[in-house]
């Protein structure tokens, strides 16, 4: 049984959402098995290479990206991993060893690897954070309803979510019917400029 089939019977004897199987496909790129077995067994054959994997994906890193970058991405995949590790057992569970699982593969496969090694840590880390959430908040337009919206054009708003550590925008269009239903991407923000200050 390959890993990912492990995570599948794992998914369907114990009732958890399917959806994140599909999670798995992300970053498929070589043809690499895996560690069989039921996923005990996969996971005990990944947590064995754990040490080992962080220092080759640093030493990987560093060859294409300076050293303290090459740590900075050391320490991001370390963070989604403890992280996932540390959600109830679940879905958690299964994607924790995709993302091992890919890593092992980006690190085995051809060069270059330090963005994809950035992208695999966001990808999983955006998806353990939907897991972490999940159930506690509600609906997303819930959510915004107490947020100031500010319109900017007809059937456009804009909202800015102020957090501790972040911020977010967002922008809600309400479907529109006319002739001319287009944002044209030109008139996005460029990278590093606030949405609000582009409209």
């Amino acid at each position: 049984m390959s890993w990912r089939e492990a995570c599948a019977a794992w998914v369907r004897a114990h009732g958890l959402d399917p959806q994140c199987l599909a999670l798995l496909r992300a970053f498929d790129r070589t043809a690499r098995a895996g560690p069989p077995g039921a996923l005990p067994a996969v996971e005990e054959a990944l947590e064995a290479g754990a040490a080992d994997r962080l220092d080759r994906l640093v030493a990987s890193c560093a060859a294409e990206v300076d050293a303290d970058q090459a740590r900075m991405f050391g320490r991001r995949f370390r963070a989604v991993d403890q992280t996932l590790a540390d959600l109830a057992p679940g879905e958690a569970r299964v994607l924790r060893v995709g993302l091992r699982q890919r890593l092992e593969e980006i690190l085995a496969g051809p060069g270059p690897r330090a963005l994809r090694v950035r992208a695999l840590a966001d990808f999983y880390g955006s998806h353990a954070g939907v897991l972490a959430w999940r159930g506690r908040g509600g609906e997303l337009a819930a959510l915004l309803d107490p947020v100031p919206w500010r319109p900017v054009a007809p059937g456009v708003r804009h909202a800015r979510l102020d957090g501790d550590a972040t911020s977010s925008e967002a922008l809600e269009l309400v479907p529109y019917r006319g002739d001319n239903a287009l944002i044209l991407a030109g008139e996005l923000p460029q990278r590093g400029e606030v949405i609000q200050d582009a409209l």
